[in-house]
């Protein structure tokens, strides 16, 4: 059995909208759609929760003065 249409979810890196990326998917010719992630969607992508923790823990860590 064949797929009739791969679907991508993406967040929004720069190179997801790259002119490359879009050259590629001409090359597939329509077999691939890009579903597009909002900007900040902790919800949605998990890393974005991760990358909170890091910076609330790690990024804002101001009890050293060096």
């Amino acid at each position: 059995m064949q797929c009739r249409r791969l679907h991508l979810i993406l967040d929004n890196y720069r190179i997801h909208t790259s002119q490359r990326t879009h050259l590629a998917l001409v090359a597939l010719r329509r077999k691939a759609q890009l579903h597009f992630l909002p900007p900040y969607c902790p919800d949605d992508n998990r890393i974005e929760r991760v990358w909170k923790d890091l910076h609330d823990n790690v990024a804002r860590n101001h009890s050293c003065r060096s």
